[in-house]
C-alpha cells in the first residue's frame, strides 16, 4: 500500500470531558500549540501522507482544532475527525467544506449499555446520534458519515438493536465499522468488564 492510501491518525490532544471506559487515549500529555501542530502535518505532507484524521481524546475540545483541519485541507489532505458529535451540529457550517470525514459513536441505544460501556456522561449518545441525523436530514452536508462501533462484553448480545436503531435514522450514513475491543490507554484498568474472547465476536458476525 502507497503512503498516500494510509489514513494518519493525528492525536491533537490526550483531554477528553467523557472519561469512557473503552477509551484508548493515555492521559497526562500536554498539548502541542497550533504553530507546532500545523509544522507536524505540514511534515506529514511533505512525507508524502495525504489522508489525516484528527483524533484524542476529544478533539473538539481544542478551541483551534477547525484551524488545523482547514490548515491540513488547504495543504491537500483528505480530512477525517473523530469526535464524539457533541459539538458537530454547532460547529457544521465551519467544517462545511474542509472536513471530508465524520466519525462517530454509536455503541448503545439506552441510556444503561451507553453508562456501562462508555461513562455516565455519554448515556445519552444514542440520541446525540438522532439529533445529528434528524438535524442533517434537514440541512444537507457534504461531509460523509462514518459510524464506529465498539463491541465489548456489556453489549455483544445489543448488537441486532444497534443495527435496528440506525436502520431507522432519517439520514444515510457512508460507512459503518464494528471493533473489538482493545485494551489500549485509559481502557487497561477496564479490560475485565469490556473485553471480550475472539470466539463471540466470530459467533455474533455469523448470525
Amino acid at each position: 500500500m502507497n503512503i498516500n492510501e494510509l489514513l494518519l491518525d493525528f492525536r491533537i490532544t490526550s483531554n477528553c470531558n467523557m472519561g469512557c471506559d473503552l477509551c484508548f487515549r493515555n492521559p497526562g500529555i500536554s498539548d502541542k500549540s497550533l504553530a507546532d501542530a500545523k509544522e507536524v502535518i505540514l511534515k506529514m505532507f511533505d512525507m508524502g501522507f495525504r489522508r489525516i484524521g484528527f483524533t484524542g481524546g476529544e478533539p473538539t475540545i481544542r478551541e483551534d482544532y477547525i484551524e488545523m483541519i482547514k490548515f491540513a485541507k488547504k495543504l491537500g489532505f483528505l480530512t477525517y475527525l473523530s469526535t464524539t458529535g457533541c459539538k458537530f451540529i454547532e460547529h457544521l457550517n465551519a467544517l462545511d467544506g474542509i472536513l471530508d470525514w465524520v466519525g462517530l459513536p454509536i455503541d448503545g441505544v439506552d441510556y444503561e449499555t451507553n453508562t456501562v460501556v462508555r461513562s455516565k456522561a455519554m448515556s445519552s449518545q444514542h440520541e446525540t446520534i438522532r439529533g445529528i441525523f434528524d438535524y442533517l436530514s434537514k440541512n444537507m452536508t457534504s461531509i460523509k458519515i462514518k459510524l464506529t462501533t465498539v463491541v465489548a462484553k456489556k453489549n455483544i448480545d445489543l448488537l441486532s438493536s444497534i443495527v435496528s436503531f440506525v436502520k431507522e435514522l432519517p439520514y444515510d450514513y457512508n460507512a459503518w465499522r464494528f471493533y473489538q475491543f482493545c485494551p489500549l490507554g485509559v481502557s487497561q484498568t477496564k479490560r475485565e468488564n469490556l473485553e471480550i474472547v475472539e470466539e463471540l465476536v466470530e459467533k455474533q458476525s455469523a448470525k
